[in-house]
């Protein structure tokens, strides 16, 4: 029987939002509270107090849930762990600093602080060391939940909690053009999906993106612009196309559903074809190769699979006399469907490799 027992609109309204969400993902869950005497028996067995705004929600609203397929999790109390205060020289802090809360994955999560002057904020968790979070822009457990879930019920992302200002994309574009933070980009680029933009929107960014003039933040407007499918994303992508940008663009042309239908099985998209041109372009830029390795095999793969792919075009590397051409020839350049396209010159470069050395 659910111990879901209070009678407090702001509660009911909470687990309704909760319950529609439910509803239309399917992954999200709340659990049930639990009463003020076990918060009470917890501090006491464990010499702290916990702050009211979240003794509130986990004896009124839920003790605990998950969503995102159990990859995010708020922790029932009883399971939360303590967590010290990260210092400089990984020096361990005063003892429970933080009560680890929510799970981000990969063994990060949000805390709430449990001591001094930010009492009851959020604090950043890497397993066992917390640090005060002072970009993120809720200041209480309670408040990041509520505003957790009115951006679900928007449709955003259920991910990324750390990486955004809360509030809606256009809220943060206005933000933007006033103070040109570029935090703002990353809150929109982490948050917004296709389902959610405008056109609008949309042309807003790209009006902002002709104008600007920081390389970083033109990069995100970019990227922002290619994850909502703008029509002329490779004039967008042209147009940031510097040595310095290489991993982003790789990255950007990479993006799952957009070059691969299955990354995995090397399966292309309908469209792939019309990326070759850029591909080609990113893949003269040989200093990549020692610099950026991960990302100039990533264009190598891409490049070689692409239907329009032409030896010609790439025969600087391929001929290359270059030990670290040949190095990643030989050693890295690998699966049937690349060799099979240019397998002779791997044999050649083996055979240079080995004279080389």
């Amino acid at each position: 029987m659910s111990k879901f027992n209070t009678n407090d609109p702001e509660a009911v309204a909470i687990r309704e939002k909760v319950q529609k969400l439910s509803a239309e993902y399917d992954e999200v869950e709340l659990y049930d509270t639990i009463s003020i005497e076990e918060v009470r028996q917890f501090e006491a067995d464990n010499n702290v107090r916990l702050p009211d705004d979240y003794v509130w929600f986990i004896t009124n609203v839920g003790d605990g849930g998950m969503w995102y397929n159990g990859m995010y999790r708020f922790y029932p109390l009883k399971e939360a762990e303590f967590s010290y205060e990260e210092l400089s020289g990984y020096k361990r802090g005063r003892e429970k600093y933080a009560l680890n809360v929510l799970s981000k994955g990969c063994s990060y999560s949000f805390g709430i602080i449990l001591c001094d002057e930010h009492f009851g904020e959020i604090s950043s968790n890497d397993g066992l060391f917390a640090s005060y979070s002072p970009k993120m822009t809720v200041h209480g457990f309670k408040e990041l939940m509520l505003k957790w879930l009115d951006e679900a019920c928007l449709g955003y992302e259920l991910r990324f909690l750390e990486q955004r200002s809360f509030g809606t994309i256009e809220e943060d574009l206005v933000k933007y053009r006033k103070e040109h933070d570029i935090f703002l980009l990353s809150s929109i680029y982490s948050k917004f999906t296709i389902e959610t933009i405008t056109e609008q929107f949309v042309s807003d960014c790209y009006d902002l993106f002709l104008n600007e003039t920081v390389n970083k933040n033109k990069v995100l407007l970019a990227s922002i612009l290619f994850k909502a499918d703008y029509g002329e994303t490779f004039s967008v992508l042209d147009s940031i196309f510097l040595p310095e940008n290489y991993n982003e663009i790789v990255y950007l042309l990479g993006m799952p559903k957009r070059y691969y239908k299955n990354k995995e099985k090397c399966e292309l998209s309908e469209d792939a074809g019309r990326y070759y041109p850029m591909l080609v372009k990113m893949m003269k830029h040989y200093e990549n190769a020692q610099k950026n390795e991960y990302y100039f095999r990533k264009c190598f793969d891409m490049t070689v699979l692409n239907p329009n792919f032409n030896a010609k075009d790439i025969e600087g590397i391929l001929e290359s006399d270059e030990k670290e051409f040949l190095t990643f020839l030989t050693h890295y350049v690998s699966g049937d469907k690349i060799l099979e396209r240019v397998g002779k010159y791997v044999e050649k470069a083996k055979i240079k490799y080995a004279n080389k050395s």
